[in-house]
């Protein structure tokens, strides 16, 4: 079996957006809890995990993949979507996102 009919079976939730400041810490637990089941190489996880991304994230994705030449798969999961809630991250009161503060 090819990893990604491997990781399908696993039946790993999609992630579009960070909602809540926990919405991607649990959705990365989830993704490093499949792979370590599935003792998945570091050199696909990125991509496994890219491969679920679906709207905003996906859009984000495409982006910044462009913006680093089309070399992103080097970061990690993790990177990536803790990347994407802190660049979509606001305050209750709807201030600046913490990174332009």
């Amino acid at each position: 079996h090819t990893w990604l009919e491997r990781f399908n079976k696993q039946k790993p939730r999609s992630f579009e957006k960070a909602t809540a400041p926990m919405d991607a810490e649990n959705w990365i637990s989830h993704m490093e809890k499949i792979f370590d089941v599935m003792g998945c190489e570091d050199v696909f996880k990125t991509r496994l995990a890219v491969y679920k991304f679906e709207g905003n994230a996906l859009a984000w994705w495409k982006a910044y993949k462009q913006a680093k030449g089309g070399d992103a798969w080097l970061i990690t999961v993790a990177n990536a979507a803790r990347n994407y809630e802190i660049l979509h991250e606001r305050d209750d009161d709807y201030a600046e996102r913490p990174d332009k503060r």
